[in-house]
């Protein structure tokens, strides 16, 4: 038997205790609750059956009771499902297909603008050399006229016409052939060119001529007549030099 008030071990028999001096009561008999037998007051376990002594009783210490009731697993969790990856493979090969998508298509416009430029410029070269080889023909219409006159009136060619090349807008009238650049001054004037001519003759009896005309002396555009010179021939050209396609 132990004492109710500091657990030291007594007699049954003690109405008091021997070392803190409490009255002890009578205590009630231990029962196991299983079989029903009698234990001793110390017991932890029932001796027939094997049952833990209940907590009721105050005789069964917590090491036993561990030791007695195994503890429950633990309850696991169900772990949720993740949602299926897209595999990185197809994400990049997407991608990669984009670009080159994005790429071709780039490289069809670069194409077809830089077709559109070239007939552009190849057709304002054609326009530009048209309206340079117009404005020759004019005046070679007006040279031709003023040297048939001319020679209807008993002049010989050679001797009215001289090679030479002059401002259209501003041009001394003097030399031997002063009547045909002012013929020449005025066709310009009457056709509203500006710019310079050249006048010259391309065999040797001097029977021939051509008219070359050009807008400035940077200018790229040099029309001639006859023999029209064509967009694709300008640099083959030199200013006052007969240029037979």
């Amino acid at each position: 038997m132990r004492c109710t008030y500091c657990g030291s071990e007594i007699r049954d028999s003690m109405k008091y205790c021997n070392v803190c001096g409490a009255v002890m009561a009578a205590a009630a008999p231990l029962i196991c609750k299983k079989c029903g037998t009698e234990l001793l007051s110390d017991s932890v376990f029932c001796d027939i059956c094997g049952t833990p002594v209940g907590e009721e009783s105050g005789s069964v210490p917590e090491t036993a009771k561990a030791a007695a009731v195994p503890d429950k697993p633990a309850r696991k969790e169900k772990k949720k499902k993740k949602a299926p990856k897209e595999p990185a493979d197809k994400d990049k090969g997407a991608s990669g297909k984009l670009k080159i998508i994005i790429l071709i298509a780039a490289l069809i416009v670069a194409v077809i603008v830089i077709a559109v430029t070239a007939i552009v410029i190849g057709n304002n070269n054609k326009a530009e050399m048209k309206k340079a080889n117009d404005a020759a023909a004019s005046l070679y219409e007006a040279a031709e006229n003023h040297l048939f006159d001319k020679e209807t009136s008993g002049y010989y060619r050679p001797f009215i016409f001289a090679a030479e090349a002059f401002e259209i807008e501003n041009f001394a009238n003097t030399g031997s052939n002063r009547e045909l650049r002012t013929a020449l001054h005025n066709a310009a004037e009457s056709s509203g060119l500006k710019g310079e001519v050249y006048i010259g003759h391309y065999d040797e009896d001097e029977h021939h001529i051509f008219v070359q005309w050009r807008r400035s002396e940077s200018s790229k555009y040099i029309g001639q007549y006859p023999d029209p010179i064509k967009a694709g021939d300008m640099k083959k050209v030199k200013w006052g030099e007969y240029y037979k396609n």
